[in-house]
């Protein structure tokens, strides 16, 4: 994968769990989480440099298409 996407709250694995499993095997794979419960700046505070980029629900299209833009301009490393 280039980049996942995946939303904080999910059943049974939520999406800090998910990016902890992500970066213990790709650390260097980009992740947005998306976020209708925690404004997004204080979930990437939380986070630190594990998530990418988060963004607050609601969103517009267009503010997600530009998160992509930049997390897939990062140069990958090889995991």
């Amino acid at each position: 994968y280039d980049l996942i996407i995946s939303d904080v709250r999910m059943p049974q694995l939520d999406g800090v769990q998910l990016l902890e499993r992500i970066r213990d095997g790709y650390p260097s794979l980009p992740v947005i989480l998306i976020t209708g419960h925690m404004e997004a700046h204080k979930l990437s505070r939380a986070l630190g440099d594990h998530a990418t980029d988060c963004i607050g629900k609601p969103f517009e299209i267009a503010a997600l298409l530009q998160k992509i833009e930049r997390a897939l301009e990062r140069p990958l490393a090889a995991d």
